[in-house]
This record gives C-alpha cells, sequence and structure tokens, in this order.
C-alpha cells in the first residue's frame, strides 16, 4: 500500500525514505567542500612561507616522497576500500577479510619501501631522499591500518569524519615543517612534515571510527572482494604512473 489510513479516513502519504540518505549525501558534499577550501588554503599560505625558507632541492625531494607515497598508498590498498564501498551486501566476514589482507599488504610493502630506499636514491641521484623515504615509511604504516576504517566511514557517509582527519592532518604536515625549520633542520622539514602529515591523518580517522574486526578471514569473501579490487589497482596504476611519469624521468 502507498499509506496508511488517518481517523478520518483517508490516507497519509508513505514516508520518504530516501530523505535521510539525501541529507547524508548533502552533509557530506558540504563538508568536503569546506575541508578542501580549508586544506588548499593551508597548504598554498604554508608552501608560499616555506619557500622563502628552503631551497629547490628539498621541494624537489618533497615531490619524489610524495610520488613514491602514492604508488606506495596504491600497493598498501590494492582496490580493497572500493571493494568494500560497492558492496551491497557487505558482512562483518568481507571487514575481517579486507583488514588481514590490507595489514599484510601494507607490512610488505612498507618493508619493501624501506629495503629499496638507498636504491631509489641512487636511482634518482638526490642526497638524502634515502633517510626521507624511511622517514615516511612508520607513519605510512599507520595510515595503511586504517584502511579499512576509511572505507567503513565513507560508506557510513561520514564524511564530516574524513573530512576533519584531512584538516589536522595538513595542520600537522605545517607544524612539523617549521618545527624542523626553526630547530635549524631544513632539509628535514618537509619529510618530517609529510611523516606528520600521515601519522596524524591515520591516528583520527581510527579514533572517528573505532571497529577493529577479529574474525578470522576467509577465502570466500577474499575472492568476493578481490575481482572488483584488482580491476581498480590496475586502473590506478595506470593513471598514476602516467601522470608523473614525466616528472620521474626528468
Amino acid at each position: 500500500m502507498s499509506g496508511a489510513r488517518n481517523h478520518a479516513g483517508s490516507i497519509a502519504p508513505a514516508p520518504d525514505r530516501r530523505a535521510p540518505l539525501w541529507n547524508a549525501f548533502a552533509r557530506g558534499v558540504r563538508d568536503n567542500l569546506v575541508a578542501e577550501v580549508v586544506v588548499q588554503g593551508l597548504r598554498v599560505g604554508g608552501m608560499i612561507v616555506l619557500a622563502r625558507q628552503l631551497a629547490p632541492a628539498n621541494f624537489g625531494i618533497l615531490k619524489v616522497l610524495l610520488i613514491v607515497s602514492m604508488f606506495a598508498t596504491l600497493f598498501c590498498e590494492s582496490g580493497i576500500p572500493d571493494a568494500l564501498i560497492q558492496r551491497e551486501d557487505l558482512n562483518p566476514e568481507h571487514e575481517a577479510t579486507a583488514w588481514w589482507l590490507s595489514l599484510g599488504l601494507v607490512s610488505a610493502t612498507i618493508t619493501g619501501l624501506y629495503l629499496v630506499a638507498p636504491y631509489i636514491a641512487a636511482l634518482m641521484g638526490m642526497k638524502g631522499l634515502s633517510f626521507a623515504i624511511r622517514l615516511i615509511c612508520l607513519p605510512m604504516f599507520l595510515e595503511g591500518t586504517a584502511i579499512v576504517s576509511v572505507a567503513r566511514l565513507s560508506r557510513a557517509l561520514k564524511f564530516g569524519a574524513l573530512a576533519t582527519a584531512d584538516v589536522l592532518a595538513e595542520i600537522a604536515f605545517l607544524a612539523a615543517a617549521f618545527v624542523l625549520l626553526w630547530r635549524g633542520r631544513p632539509e628535514w622539514s618537509l619529510a618530517g612534515g609529510l611523516a606528520a602529515r600521515f601519522a596524524i591523518h591515520a591516528c583520527v580517522v581510527w579514533m572517528m571510527d573505532r571497529h577493529v574486526s577479529l574474525r578470522m578471514p576467509r577465502a570466500a569473501a577474499a575472492r568476493d572482494l578481490g575481482r572488483f579490487a584488482m580491476s581498480v589497482l590496475g586502473g590506478r596504476v595506470i593513471t598514476v604512473a602516467s601522470g608523473n611519469a614525466d616528472f620521474l624521468l626528468v
């Protein structure tokens, strides 16, 4: 039936179940927009000040760190968050399996990155790059452990929590960069700021979600997630590689 009869005998309109979903979506768009404006304002303003205090080589190392971290993040995630978000019938076995899979991928990726850091530095011919890569490894590991939490918050349309994490992470970047600069360590400034950004973002996401599934992983759940996750990973590797290959070659 389209509605219920009231005392006068007329049919009351059925409640619109789409309203809560639309309201959550609208709040998410608003929160993301505000966070993006704040983050970009902090980033542009902070970089203008830092550019006056640091050498161009410092920003070159930052660019390489960002590219390295993008590739590392791709393999840490391996499309798992997207696979969780898109599933209509997500159950606790999927979340638990995603958690253990992501933990294994993060551990392997970050360990590999730590070990190959000197070779990346030698290949790029950048003094200090090896130390900078190793400096961000532990914060990137923390960020990787929050992969499933980010997916859970996104699936629940809690974009305000994610926006808060982004803003606080950018504040942490600038705070760490300026503290290191003030302490006479300009060569560590940007790398230390990036490490702080990863660490604070992960901690805030963990505090917002506060959920860890301790169930054992299931092969069937891994197969359910794997088909979609691999297609996402392949597409993103091509996108990131094509978008940054010119800088790395130069």
